[in-house]
């Protein structure tokens, strides 16, 4: 325990430390104000033109517009949406007035725009609802679960393991739907990309844990003391560890009290599904809040030892630094490149350290795919590979960057 204090006193004592959980703080404020900047209102203006408000403003303009259609989202109720719809395109067509779209379209978006993306996701939410009549939608829920299970069919058709498990699921999904203001798509990106940010800040922290003693040859010194190897080793880890749990505990605290309370906590209570209708995950937003938390906290942890890991192996900081980040951006180049697809790059960009953090490559995203990935005789959802290797390789680099560091003693 002495150690393990001297380590974290060592450590908190460096500059680069307090840049970096500044910048952390500072990263928090800002991204979580940009998810409330992004909220817009529009309104008719006096003079009959389009005007528009953002930000707090925009929220409580919003939520007092939504208000009325808060709550189960019945099957009566989309009926009722989209024969307003209908009338309105066959009074106007395309064309439908501002002040009167703004009236009768805007607040019913959401749930319009669930019954476009059931019927066709690759086509406008106009067009497809324009294709769709009221009396097609009077087993929406049941109709829903059908071309769930025609998109497992189809996609993985030799593979009744897959199809288990995703109507499985699906059946514990409950119906209908709930929906409250601020469903969570921009912000939940913004959450998934601040947690990356933290990642790399964490990354600058630990980089310097061994190797920066290589350069300076106060390991030569330390190594020769009672207390210079495995125990000197596990302080020094654990001392970083602390310092990244700080970082993101502090960090995350900032952006969710910010956001959530703006937005109001009952948009927690919204089904998952409002944002992705084929949705067979049976959560909540707020269970997707913490399950995105949940995955960001192993995922930067299993980072975190595997950049000390390469601390422990490379005699240069700036070395570490290089390669601790060029693995962290591997995942996302790698995806860019593959566009997710084929079973080994899927695999590998599952299974690396950094794997469910970035713009595209992110567990948000995952959730909403329907990947399984083949693991000798397993099919494993996406979701489950990156936590579960992720949870795996905390342990694992710790130790192994505890062997290393052993190792480069005797060296």
């Amino acid at each position: 325990m002495h150690i393990f204090i001297l380590e974290l006193k060592r450590l908190t004592k460096t500059r680069i430390t307090w840049i970096s959980i500044g910048l952390a703080i500072v990263l928090s404020v800002v991204m979580a104000f940009s998810a409330i900047s992004n909220e817009e209102y529009d309104y008719t203006g006096k003079n009959g033109n389009m005007e528009s408000i953002t930000g707090v403003s925009a929220i409580a303009a919003n939520k007092k517009q939504m208000a009325p259609y808060e709550g189960k989202v019945t099957v009566s109720e989309l009926q009722s949406d989209l024969k307003i719809f209908h009338k309105l395109v066959n009074k106007y067509g395309e064309n439908i007035p501002s002040d009167i779209f703004l009236k009768e379209v805007t607040p019913r978006f959401q749930r319009l725009s669930l019954i476009a993306s059931w019927y066709s996701s690759s086509q406008s939410t106009f067009t497809a609802l324009e294709k769709v009549q009221p009396d097609d939608i009077q087993n929406f829920y049941i109709q829903r679960n059908q071309k769930l299970l025609s998109m497992v069919e189809s996609k993985y058709p030799h593979n009744s393991a897959v199809k288990n498990v995703v109507m499985s699921l699906n059946s514990k999904v409950k119906t209908p739907f709930t929906y409250f203001y601020g469903l969570p798509n921009n912000s939940f990106f913004i959450l998934d990309f601040l947690i990356f940010l933290l990642l790399l800040i964490c990354v600058v922290i630990n980089t310097p844990v061994f190797s920066a003693e290589y350069q300076t040859g106060s390991d030569d010194i330390l190594r020769s003391t009672r207390n210079g190897r495995a125990k000197l080793a596990v302080s020094k880890l654990l001392a970083a560890l602390l310092i990244d749990l700080v970082v993101f505990a502090v960090s995350l605290a900032i952006f969710i009290l910010v956001v959530d309370k703006t937005f109001g906590w009952e948009r927690l209570l919204s089904s998952a599904q409002m944002n992705n209708v084929l949705l067979f995950l049976p959560i909540t937003t707020g269970q997707e809040q913490v399950l995105l938390i949940l995955a960001g906290f192993f995922t930067l942890f299993a980072t975190a030892c595997f950049s000390m890991f390469l601390s422990a192996k490379c005699r240069s900081s700036t070395t570490t630094l290089i390669l601790a980040v060029a693995f962290c951006l591997f995942p996302e180049i790698l995806y860019l490149i593959t566009q997710g697809t084929g079973n080994f790059t899927g695999l590998l960009g599952c299974i690396l350290p950094s794997s469910g953090l970035g713009i595209n490559n992110n567990l948000f995203y995952q959730l909403g795919k329907m990947l399984f990935v083949q693991v000798g005789p397993f099919s494993i959802w996406s979701p489950y590979l990156i936590m579960g290797a992720a949870i795996v390789e905390i342990p694992l680099f710790f130790i192994l960057s505890v062997r290393a560091y052993c190792k480069h003693q005797v060296a």
